[in-house]
């Protein structure tokens, strides 16, 4: 399991490190916004075939059409526009599921049919589409040499601030499978998930920390930020991995898919990193962006 997901890193992160680079920059920014909303319409998907066990029927089309439409209005549309705009769209999301709902009859509870519409529009659209946000983040606001002329200076201006907290939670997620495997012999939560251990949960965070410290300043932001980043994110993800638990044990499954081998599915790998993306975001505008 452990080699699988080394084989599966060592073929995927070369790839979204391009796609983030990149791909944000070119014909509009459409390969990164066409990558990102493929990933989050899986997830979406994922979550919403798995309902039936609970005899809940969310409405599909308007989860589909909810992400993508959440991730465009944060990619494509300025930024003073962007709240008017999420307002409207979530409220066409409820008024649209509540509506599917009008002619609903026998078992299947229409409360539960819109919630889980709306839970999963909000999981797999509103917390990735920090992804996006996070890539927005220029660096070289704070940092103005990041904008001289040379491809490093380019990453790391535009994906330093993605680097940084998608290796923290990644890191702390490969930490804590690692030492709990190796170390572990007391129970963290056995009730959602019996595979983590305490032991697991601090070397997690401890890989957090680690992580942050090291691309911090290979993304030159000062070490200071990238630890305190790296104890928060080693927090928050591993509070995202136990809320995905919670979805999981409720439903009666190991996995949400088997898209990604040694994972599982899209919402099985993105579970800390949906959890610390917007923690992340909002530490960046305040702290480093200022």
């Amino acid at each position: 399991m452990f080699r699988t997901r080394l084989l599966t890193a060592a073929i995927c992160l070369p790839v979204m490190a391009i796609l983030l680079a990149w791909g944000g920059e070119y014909f509009r920014g459409l390969p990164l916004f066409i990558g990102v909303a493929a990933v989050a319409t899986i997830g979406v998907n994922e979550f919403y075939r798995q309902l039936w066990r609970k005899n809940v029927y969310p409405v599909w089309e308007i989860g589909y059409v909810g992400v993508v439409g959440v991730l465009a209005i944060v990619w494509f549309v300025p930024w003073r526009l962007q709240l008017p705009a999420l307002i409207l769209a979530l409220f066409a999301a409820v008024a649209g599921s509540l509506i599917t709902q009008f002619g609903i009859k026998g078992e299947s509870s229409p409360i539960m049919n819109v919630s889980a519409t709306l839970f999963g529009l909000v999981y797999c659209g509103v917390l990735f589409a920090f992804l996006l946000k996070l890539r927005q983040v220029d660096l070289g606001q704070a940092f103005q040499w990041l904008h001289e002329p040379g491809w490093w200076n380019f990453f790391r201006a535009h994906t330093g601030a993605l680097v940084i907290t998608i290796a923290a939670a990644w890191i702390a997620d490969t930490a804590a499978f690692a030492t709990g495997k190796t170390f572990g012999r007391r129970k963290l939560c056995p009730y959602l998930s019996p595979g983590k251990t305490v032991v697991g949960a601090v070397g997690g965070w401890f890989g957090a920390v680690i992580a942050g410290s090291l691309f911090a300043p290979l993304m030159s932001v000062p070490m200071v930020h990238g630890l305190v980043l790296g104890a928060i994110i080693g927090i928050v993800s591993q509070l995202g991995d136990l809320g995905k638990s919670v979805l999981k044990r409720d439903l009666g499954i190991k996995d949400f898919g088997t898209i990604i081998p040694g994972h599982g599915g899209v919402l099985d790998r993105f579970d800390g990193l949906l959890f610390a993306m917007p923690v992340a975001w909002v530490y960046f505008k305040i702290f480093v962006l200022g």
